[in-house]
């Protein structure tokens, strides 16, 4: 198999070596490490000259971390893709375990994922398949029904785990970039529609959450940010013809409601009146009529001034 992995970064200078170093210790060793730099401006070029010979750099102008990734695949020369992020780390059997599993698992399997170790922050579960609830008997297998641990509230799946044939990423156009947060969930849930996953049930990837570091993540503490963001993803969602009717688009629906409406009263106790009427408006497009989304609203103040009496 030949593999390209492709290492986006953006001021990560202090950490990009040790994900470099992971990658050029494969046992399985791939074809070519690709990095792109989007924007850096500390000493990230500097830290990486040690390492030129083996690695192609490519340097771009800041434009977020579904760009950096989309350049890394069209750049790519290989057929599978390996994404691993600029301040984690592989394990050295990592790519050489997946591509051992896709040879027993046949050419239907596009895609097969690792189990993941956090590390830096003790408050994180241990690993992300036991957080998950995702079991993998045997070691490694198939995953017959990804969309439930993709739609899960704990994550089980990480695209830096990811080995991915490089024509169906380039058939879904790659990463969302009116993403700024969750294109990796969003990537992961319309490649489920084009391939099986399996999975390597070993914790072949650790994922750095050391508090002190900024990360992209941090934006969902952004309410307007995060609502935004969720609300394009789900909007997308629907819009797939796999989703016309079925369980899964019932779920992604009522998601999208209950995001629209707890973004609507958020700005209702800013006092922001048109926002949250904007919202509303979109609920009822979306089908709720104006009596429902007023008993709503109405229940929704009840059970806030409930609980703060409680308290």
């Amino acid at each position: 198999m030949d593999i390209s992995v492709v290492i986006p970064t953006y001021n990560r200078g202090n950490e990009i070596v040790r994900a470099v170093q992971s990658a050029l210790a494969q046992t399985y060793p791939p074809r070519e490490i690709i990095i792109i730099d989007d924007g850096s401006t500390d000493d990230t070029v500097e830290r990486l000259r040690p390492y030129q010979d083996r690695l192609r750099y490519f340097y771009q102008k800041n434009q977020g971390a579904s760009a950096a990734q989309n350049a890394g695949i069209k750049l790519a020369q290989g057929e599978w893709i390996a994404i691993l992020a600029s301040d984690d780390l592989w394990e050295p059997t990592k790519l050489e375990r997946q591509v051992q599993l896709l040879a027993v698992m046949g050419k239907e399997f596009g895609a097969c994922f690792t189990d993941c170790r956090y590390f830096g922050d003790p408050s994180q579960p241990a690993n992300a398949f036991l957080a998950a609830g995702l079991d993998c008997p045997g070691g490694a297998g198939e995953i017959a029904e990804p969309i439930k641990f993709i739609l899960a509230k704990q994550a089980a799946f990480f695209v830096q785990s990811l080995l991915v044939r490089r024509d169906l990423l380039l058939k879904l156009n790659c990463f969302n970039e009116d993403l700024e947060i969750g294109e990796d969930t969003d990537l992961i849930f319309r490649l489920s529609f084009l391939t099986r996953f399996c999975v390597v049930g070993e914790p072949l990837v650790q994922i750095d959450r050391t508090t002190s570091l900024t990360r992209l993540v941090d934006l969902y503490q952004i309410p307007d940010i995060a609502y935004r963001n969720i609300q394009l993803r789900l909007e997308r969602w629907l819009q797939m013809p796999e989703l016309v009717v079925g369980e899964i688009r019932s779920r992604i629906s009522n998601h999208l409601r209950e995001i629209l409406y707890t973004w609507a009263i958020a700005k209702l106790y800013q006092l922001k009146f048109a926002e949250a009427l904007n919202k509303l408006r979109l609920l009822h497009t979306n089908g709720d009529s104006w009596m429902r989304i007023a008993s709503h609203l109405t229940y929704r103040a009840a059970h806030r001034l409930l609980v703060k009496k409680a308290n």
